[in-house]
């Protein structure tokens, strides 16, 4: 699947694409922030930490009209969206099942703050708490997850391809160094040549090392997926 320039994918839309990092340049819909993602990372469809922000705002509005309603269910509105995500793109189900999970518990706040102010008593007192806690790891994991697929992109930029430069610099120095040794013992003919073959060599080489590489980045970020 190709990432599409100007569409959008989360909470971001395409903007530029970085082809010597692997990356996409993007702006998130709703506060405008940008980021760079890989095709991976959009793919699983990203959500911008502001919306995390607005799921838990706009989730207590909406379950504030609905305490009363003692069959609601937040789930019922989503299952079925969330099982033919994880039937056709378990990444995007997972992301999908952690946003609903952290609505439903911001949605079970206001019951449980209801029934404490109604029984203040301390069982009641450490259910808001439990919510609460899970609601800020939740959250936590969330933006683990993104910080973790951050640094999988910051090792290959600050480790991976300098390594590759040096590589390459080390290859033409190796290959100047050759060409200068066997100047004074070959004749003019034969040192063309040698050196025609040796710059092939070192060319073919180059190939093979930088597709090895590419390969290498390109494993170390499906670890993320």
């Amino acid at each position: 699947m190709q990432i599409e320039k100007d569409a959008v994918y989360g909470s971001f839309r395409t903007i530029k694409r970085f082809k010597d990092e692997g990356k996409f340049g993007c702006q998130c819909e709703y506060c405008g922030r940008k980021r760079k993602f890989t095709k991976a990372q959009l793919l699983v469809e990203p959500v911008c930490d502001c919306q995390v922000e607005e799921v838990v705002d706009s989730t207590l509005e909406h379950a504030s009209s609905l305490l009363d309603e003692d069959t609601y269910s937040l789930f019922q509105e989503q299952v079925q969206q969330i099982s033919e995500k994880f039937e056709n793109n378990p990444d995007k189900g997972v992301n999908q099942f952690q946003l609903m999970s952290l609505k439903m518990l911001v949605d079970l706040i206001p019951y449980a703050e209801k029934e404490y102010r109604r029984d203040p008593r301390q069982s009641n007192a450490y259910a808001i708490n439990a919510l609460v806690t899970q609601i800020r790891e939740l959250i936590s994991d969330l933006q683990a997850e993104d910080n973790t697929l951050e640094l999988i992109n910051k090792i290959v930029l600050n480790i991976v391809q300098p390594i590759t430069q040096k590589i390459a610099g080390s290859l033409i120095e190796f290959n100047f160094a050759i060409k200068t040794q066997i100047k004074g013992d070959l004749k003019d003919g034969h040192y063309e040549r040698a050196e025609r073959e040796i710059d092939n060599a070192t060319k073919d080489l180059a190939r093979q090392i930088q597709s090895h590489i590419n390969q290498m980045s390109d494993e170390i970020r499906e670890s993320t997926e």
